[in-house]
């Protein structure tokens, strides 16, 4: 069985490799409750971005998470440009960010 998260993560994956010269990044936010399986699951999944554990969901609610997976995309002057998009439209917004620089 692959969650949602798992497939999405792989998806960014992908997405990250492709755009290496776009200087995208990712970090990733965890609402799990066991640290083992957390980093386990970073490890297994070969995710070599920033990841955080919210154990206590504190940051859940102060950045308004309402379900997951979840995302924001903010751009390089650290305004969120998107919120809960599809990979599919990550791409087309690094894309058109790209062609811009």
């Amino acid at each position: 069985m692959v969650w949602p998260q798992q497939k999405k993560s792989h998806e960014l994956i992908s997405l990250k490799q492709q755009f290496v010269a776009a200087n995208f990044e990712i970090a990733g936010i965890s609402l799990d409750k066991n640290k083992e399986q957390w980093s386990a699951a970073i490890t297994k999944d070969k995710l070599d971005w920033v990841n955080l554990l919210d154990q206590d969901q504190k940051l859940k609610s102060i950045i308004g998470i309402e379900n997951i997976p979840y995302n924001y995309l903010i751009d390089d002057k650290g305004i969120i440009i998107g919120i809960n998009l599809s990979v599919t439209e990550i791409e087309k917004i690094i894309v058109a960010n790209t062609k811009k620089t």
